[in-house]
């Protein structure tokens, strides 16, 4: 189902997960990662209509050359095969597993390198970032489990 909605919206993914949401099995959520970004959309067993409501996000891809050599991306890149954002927030650029989570709250963020007087700078050390928590998320997810058809907050 999941390969069929992105074709009829014309998604052209290269690759795509599909995994039950957090503390339900009825809850799917999908992402479609595609060259320039990712799509993440959610089907409920309980939902009236067919089909998935997609919603696009960036993957950082202006970042990917400068962050390239940096061991913990590359890290991040392989083990979640293909299923990563790259990100700046502030002066700091952050690698993120697609694969858990809920965009934006994505479970594992890592920040790996900062400007520092225009130059990009790795950090010794990666550093996991809190992610960003949506008001409401949990009662989205159970309320779009039971088929409502409404957009996730955030």
């Amino acid at each position: 189902m999941a390969k069929q909605a992105l074709a009829t919206q014309g998604i052209v993914a290269e690759r795509v997960l599909v995994t039950a949401t957090p503390l339900n099995t009825v809850l799917r959520r999908v992402v479609a990662v595609t060259p320039d970004g990712f799509h993440e959309g959610f089907h409920s067993l309980l939902d009236r209509e067919p089909g998935i409501r997609f919603e696009r996000f960036d993957r950082g891809v202006a970042l990917r050359d400068p962050v390239a050599r940096i061991p913990a991306v590359r890290e991040v890149a392989t083990f979640t095969h293909g299923f990563y954002q790259l990100s700046r927030r502030d002066a700091r650029v952050l690698v993120s597993d697609l694969r858990m989570g809920q965009h934006p709250s994505d479970a594992f963020e890592f920040a790996v390198a900062e400007y520092q007087d225009g130059r990009l700078v790795p950090l010794a050390v990666p550093e996991k970032v809190h992610s960003i928590v949506v008001d409401g998320g949990r009662r989205w997810l159970l309320s779009r489990a039971l088929g409502a058809p409404a957009a996730p907050p955030g």
